[in-house]
């Protein structure tokens, strides 16, 4: 009992002592001689304000307390409204002296990328200390900052794209030498600390005859002394389109350093390529525009007609029966509903199971006809495959809705490039100008293409659904 008394009469004390300032009087930019008389305030700033446009700024919040209290404040950043914002991670806490008077400083910064030329306002933060037994709920604000943006000079290079900052770049091959017809992957990093999670893809200068697919891109960043330093990877499938030694040009980044200030560029280095003879023999067929291909569209079953019923007069003795006849027709339409939702689902897995099966048979068959029907057919099965894996019409599909669906379902990046390849060049056969005669090559490799994808669909698929 002695125990809870003393704790009373400190918390009273406390509350006393410590008298809660009316929020109008708590929104100061800097701390100041009149801090004396305050317990806590809060203030916000940025590092730089007259920054280049998208040149990374750090935004500081920072809220000073002298007082216990009794429950952790609520912090509501600003819209920040022409900036692209980039969350630098959680609150830190320091001990801080401010004219002679200890503090508890709990600062939060966040990382700004402006996007607008000219005067921005960055409207004031708010915290907000919840209300106790003894005290109201208070609010504090901290008056709004501007930020005067300045436009980049002239001058910008050819290829230049809005990168602004420092950044590096590396790019790696998964090999140097590759068959003919075989996919290589190319990956592009970039780090700094400028607006990297901004940068679009960069202009790969290969001749214009190889076929590039681009893959999906990766973002990611830490922090060092409240800069933000981030790293962005760009992956493509490259298929040279001729056997010998080829060359993988430089790529250039080019970009606008603040520090200087002036337009700088960073490059990769130039990459042998030994390019192999396609083992099988069949050549690469030269990269066309993709044209959609139409699939047959099966017709729909016919549906079975409504139940009727023979109108007769019945007895007086059917009275009863009579009675009982609808609910009895609500029991049996309830019942063919209910098996026919249960064979609709059973089709359907069955057709999603069977998707790799049908795809086997119908490439097969390619190796029996005329060599544009057979190109052709390897084209419909292969988009044939997706439309029975998603059960839905894939006709329309694009190489780019192919890609999509298997980059969604998370398929590996090589296993998506040896599909659109097949995809490719089952196209450019049926319209090259010549015959390519060789199709039995190409199914084999379609095969082998839809097997890997099936596998590797089939696997995340049981991640997925695993408890």
């Amino acid at each position: 009992m002695r125990s809870w008394a003393l704790l009373w009469i400190a918390t009273l004390a406390l509350l006393l002592f410590a008298a809660p300032v009316a929020a109008q009087d708590l929104t100061p930019t800097a701390p100041s001689s009149s801090a004396l008389d305050r317990q806590i305030f809060v203030e916000a700033s940025v590092n730089n304000p007259t920054p280049y446009i998208g040149q990374q700024v750090s935004y500081s919040f920072r809220f000073y307390t002298a007082m216990v209290l009794a429950s952790a404040p609520g912090y509501e950043p600003p819209d920040f409204e022409g900036f692209w914002r980039a969350e630098v991670g959680a609150a830190r806490q320091t001990d801080q002296q401010v004219d002679g008077r200890a503090y508890k400083l709990t600062e939060v910064n966040t990382s700004l990328y402006p996007t607008e030329v000219g005067e921005l306002i960055i409207n004031p933060s708010l915290i907000t200390i919840g209300e106790t037994l003894f005290s109201d709920e208070i609010k504090l604000q901290t008056d709004a900052v501007s930020v005067q943006v300045q436009p980049l000079p002239d001058g910008a290079p050819e290829g230049f794209r809005g990168a602004v900052g420092q950044f590096q770049l590396a790019a790696t091959l998964d090999r140097v030498s590759v068959a003919q017809g075989e996919p290589l992957t190319l990956r592009l990093t970039v780090t700094g600390t400028g607006n990297v999670e901004q940068l679009t893809s960069p202009e790969l200068p290969v001749p214009p005859t190889w076929r590039v697919y681009e893959n999906q891109t990766s973002y990611s960043s830490t922090v060092e002394d409240d800069v933000t330093i981030g790293e962005k990877v760009f992956e493509w499938q490259i298929i040279p389109d001729q056997p010998g030694p080829q060359t993988l040009p430089i790529i250039t980044l080019s970009y606008f350093d603040p520090a200087e200030p002036a337009f700088r560029s960073v490059s990769t280095a130039a990459v042998p390529l030994d390019i192999l003879p396609a083992a099988d023999g069949v050549p690469t067929p030269m990269a066309i525009e993709a044209a959609t291909t139409a699939l047959r569209v099966l017709p729909l079953k016919p549906v079975p007609a409504v139940l009727e019923f023979a109108s007769s007069p019945y007895p007086a003795a059917a009275f009863w029966v009579l009675w009982a006849l609808p609910p009895g027709v609500a029991l049996a339409s309830w019942m063919w509903v209910a098996r026919r939702s249960r064979q609709k689902r059973d089709e359907v897995k069955t057709r999603r199971s069977k998707a790799l099966l049908q795809a086997r048979k119908r490439l097969k068959s390619a190796e029996r006809m005329p060599p544009k029907q057979a190109y052709q057919t390897v084209a419909e099965s292969i988009v044939g495959y997706f439309g029975d894996k998603l059960n839905q019409e894939t006709r329309a599909f694009s190489h780019s809705d192919l890609q999509r669906v298997m980059a969604e379902q998370g398929i590996d990046s090589g296993v998506i490039g040896r599909v659109l390849m097949c995809v490719e060049m089952a196209e450019a056969g049926r319209f090259a100008p010549v015959d390519l005669t060789d199709v039995g090559a190409l199914v084999n490799r379609s095969i082998e293409a839809l097997t890997a994808l099936d596998k590797s669909w089939r696997a995340i698929l049981v991640e997925t659904t695993a408890p």
